[in-house]
């Protein structure tokens, strides 16, 4: 894949090993994988780079965020800082505010159908 290839996959290659390698339910693979189908092309480029190596590229920055920092800061699963990354992009006040909150570590579950989830 060359730097402006967007990759092209679908939510059911994904929800093998999102279920497999990275314990998600069935329904939670679903939904990250439907976000991951329709993210931006900056996002599906660093999100497959991780998928096909498992190194998280930290060359994308939005409102101030990497997948790599919405990791290691928030303590949740790749994809779903891939997909947050990708609603920082689109929604960044909503992103914001959930990722701002007062807890020990921020989980991204949300009503079924929204963009924050890690589950």
């Amino acid at each position: 894949m060359t730097q402006t290839e967007i990759p092209q996959y679908q939510a059911a290659q994904l929800i093998p090993r999102l279920t497999n390698d990275q314990g998600y339910s069935l329904q939670g693979a679903m939904d990250i994988a439907a976000r991951l189908v329709n993210a931006s092309p900056a996002v599906k480029r660093v999100f497959w780079r991780w998928w096909e190596t498992g190194h998280i590229d930290d060359t994308l920055e939005i409102e101030g965020y990497t997948a790599a920092r919405i990791v290691a800061k928030h303590g949740v699963k790749p994809p779903a800082a891939f997909s947050t990354l990708d609603l920082l992009g689109r929604d960044p006040a909503r992103a914001l505010a959930a990722l701002n909150q007062k807890r020990d570590r921020v989980t991204f579950r949300s009503p079924p159908g929204s963009l924050l989830s890690d589950e």
